[in-house]
Order: C-alpha cells, then sequence, then structure tokens
C-alpha cells in the first residue's frame, strides 16, 4: 500500500492558482505561493500505529511534513484521522498551520496547509480546496 501511495504521489497535479509553484519528489508533494510564504503538502507516511500516535511521533520529532513545528499545538481526534494546528515555521519565515493525517491500515497520507499567522484565517480556505 506505501508503495502505491508513492507512485500515485509522482501523479498528483493540485487544483492551484497558476503562479503557485508545483514541487514533487519522493513522494511528497508540495506547493508554494509565489513568495514562498505559504504552502500546501501531501506526503505517504509509513504507519506503525493509529492516526494518533503516528501524529504524536511526528509532533515529538518537532516536524510536520516541510514545517518545524515549534508551539501553540492543538490536537483533536476522530478514528483514523487526527488534526493538529500548531505554530512554526518554514525557509521563508514563520507560519501558523493545519495539518490532517490518516491512515489506513499501514500507510497513511499526511495533509499540511501554512501561511503566516496574519493571512492563514484568510488563505486556508483556499489552500484546503487545493488538497
Amino acid at each position: 500500500m506505501f508503495l502505491v501511495l508513492l507512485m500515485l504521489a509522482q501523479n498528483i497535479d493540485l487544483q492551484r492558482p497558476p503562479d503557485w509553484v508545483l514541487e514533487a519528489n519522493e513522494g511528497r508533494v508540495r506547493c508554494f505561493s509565489p513568495d514562498r510564504k505559504s504552502l500546501v503538502a501531501i506526503e505517504p507516511i509509513a504507519s506503525t500505529g493509529d492516526a494518533q500516535t503516528v501524529m504524536r511521533r511526528l509532533l515529538a520529532s518537532k516536524r510536520i511534513g516541510p514545517i518545524d513545528a515549534t508551539s501553540n499545538i492543538r490536537m483533536k481526534s476522530d478514528g483514523g484521522q487526527v488534526e493538529v494546528e500548531f505554530s512554526g515555521s518554514i525557509a521563508s519565515g514563520a507560519v501558523q498551520a493545519r495539518a490532517m493525517l490518516a491512515i489506513r491500515g499501514q500507510a497513511g497520507t499526511l495533509y499540511v496547509a501554512a501561511a503566516p499567522a496574519n493571512q492563514f484565517a484568510q488563505r486556508l480556505p483556499q489552500m484546503v480546496e487545493m488538497l
């Protein structure tokens, strides 16, 4: 299943504004705003537990997809998926982010949306639509 997710990720083309830049490699898909301050990402995750356990491991590593997770972490779980909202940083600076992890069997998919805190609420609907 994990290999299938990796193969599918290579062919993903997100519905995005024409000026957003798409990058895909090693099963990861990331799409950046023109100023690279906002992003969406989809990543396959190998699972050795339920969604909440896997997300806790990611949080403990201080890394959620392409984002260094630092503070203000709020997590909610619903069966086979878990969602977190947190503050963190990417290469272009500080961001507010939301991530959702869905697990099925031994494979999962991590969905991430991030933007500067003062733009996050405004940009989130558009970014979720892209995912």
